[in-house]
């Protein structure tokens, strides 16, 4: 048998250094079941940095169903409830953050109505930190997606706080607020709540927003509340019809779609379509049947047809020669859906009693 030549025996027995020591603030997934608890842990750990790491990796890992099920075995929704209350900035960030992608997995909504987070966050809409409120809201948006969950924060008083925060909160906050609040309508007494602390007002003045987003979600949470009757008469008695149309040509297309959307909602009544025209909504609806985005038009359709009841409406909507010209290019449109809500708003405009 050949001996190894000592250059080979170097090579096969030489010294090596050891391995570089792990960062003792690094957070090393364990295997197998001890993951998720091993996380859990170090989401309580002391030492503030290596806290953070961990709220981080666990992040992470929510974007996995499974890890979200094995850390709420493991007592992960307790320890974030402590953190988003006592944490300091850095911790209550990430804590929320974490809450915020549990509220997006149904097992995690489950957890969290058990274990009654919404009881938890509600302090939190007032936190210092307008990253910790924007992920406390974003999780309450997922989190209210359920009718149990609605209820919950319904009895936690969540509606009058929500109106008081719409009309006071950051410009970059205010839109989650009003998508939560509008979550909140689909309680028959949050609705009573909404009503009672203005949120009618509140909608109303916020359409004359500066910011696009504000804009667009007052007026879609002023239309979901006008499907209730009282909602419709105060908003027709404070003026929102008149404000709906001044941003049917506002330059934001979302908004455009949304005070469609809410006109269409409050002109239900006759009230509403009385006041359509002295707001000036004839020319402004007209011309978003020649708007570039679907659903522009077809909402702008759907107001026709419901205000061209009104004689007085129906007699201004026929004074435009383009009228009828721009309805009969919709019916013809390839587009099932605006083809028949264009024949329904066509009757609309040329029924004679």
């Amino acid at each position: 048998m050949m001996e190894p030549s000592s250059g080979n025996g170097f090579l096969l027995h030489a010294a090596r250094e050891n391995p570089p020591q792990i960062d003792k603030y690094s957070v090393v997934e364990a295997f197998g079941r001890r993951k998720c608890p091993k996380l859990v842990e170090q989401v309580q750990e002391e030492d503030v940095v290596l806290r953070v790491n961990a709220l981080k990796v666990l992040c992470d890992e929510f974007r996995n169903p499974i890890s979200v099920q094995g850390c709420i075995d493991a007592g992960v929704l307790q320890a974030l409830h402590r953190h988003i209350k006592e944490g300091d900035d850095e911790t209550r960030v990430w804590s929320s953050k974490a809450l915020y992608l549990a509220a997006e997995d149904s097992n995690g909504r489950a957890a969290m109505l058990a274990e009654d987070t919404a009881g938890t966050m509600f302090p939190c809409l007032d936190d210092a930190s307008v990253d910790v409120r924007n992920n406390i809201l974003s999780a309450l948006c997922s989190f209210s997606a359920g009718v149990e969950a609605v209820h919950r924060m319904v009895n936690v008083g969540y509606p009058a706080q929500l109106v008081t925060k719409a009309a006071k909160e950051l410009a970059s906050v205010k839109p989650l607020v009003l998508k939560l609040l509008r979550n909140l309508l689909k309680d028959e007494r949050g609705l009573n709540i909404v009503l009672d602390n203005e949120g009618v007002e509140t909608c109303h003045g916020l359409l004359r927003h500066g910011e696009e987003d504000v804009r667009t979600e007052a007026a879609q949470t002023l239309g979901f509340m006008c499907f209730a009757g009282l909602a419709k008469a105060t908003a027709i008695g404070c003026g929102a019809v008149g404000r709906l149309v001044t941003i049917l040509v506002d330059k934001s297309w979302r908004v455009r779609a949304a005070a469609a959307y809410a006109l269409m909602v409050i002109t239900i009544d006759d009230e509403g379509k009385k006041a359509f025209l002295p707001a000036g909504g004839v020319q402004p609806l007209l011309a978003l049947l020649g708007d570039e985005e679907k659903l522009v038009r077809l909402n702008a359709l759907k107001v026709m047809a419901s205000v061209a009841v009104h004689p007085e409406v129906r007699a201004g909507f026929l004074a435009d020669e383009s009228c009828l010209e721009r309805l009969e290019a919709l019916t013809q449109s390839p587009d099932t859906l605006l083809a028949k809500h264009a024949i329904v708003a066509k009757d609309a405009v040329l029924w004679e009693p």
